[in-house]
């Protein structure tokens, strides 16, 4: 007797995640774009990789111009070329989304906050 697992796609939700990669694609219907990759690291999902296709150019009204500016930290303008390489292994929590099809894929992403920029930024007093 064969036994063949099946694999079940990630169900929506947020999951704590590392940037994988991005790679050029060429979409028949669609034209150039990115697949962005991350791989989820912690809960019942671990080790999963969740991708998100993005139309290119990057542009501030496309999902590939927001994804640069939440990654890079640096508004569309002042970017001339990102190397998305630079970026593998960021720690990021990543929102998933199931489309109509049923397929999984990155709606949007947090960069994680390092330690230094969760200190409060408030004064010491807050008046009433």
């Amino acid at each position: 007797m064969v036994k063949v697992k099946v694999k079940q796609q990630t169900p929506a939700g947020s999951y704590p995640a590392n940037f994988f990669g991005a790679q050029e694609t060429q979409h028949a219907e669609y034209g150039p774009g990115l697949v962005w990759t991350w791989q989820i690291t912690a809960g019942p999902r671990k080790g999963e990789l969740v991708t998100r296709r993005t139309a290119t150019p990057a542009t501030s009204r496309n999902a590939t111009g927001k994804f640069l500016v939440a990654m890079t930290e640096q508004p569309l303008e002042k970017l001339d070329d990102a190397e998305l390489e630079d970026y593998v292994g960021t720690r990021c929590l990543i929102v998933v989304t199931v489309n109509g099809d049923g397929w999984p894929r990155v709606e949007s992403f947090i960069k994680e906050l390092k330690p230094d920029a969760m200190e409060a930024k408030a004064p010491d007093a807050v008046p009433f």
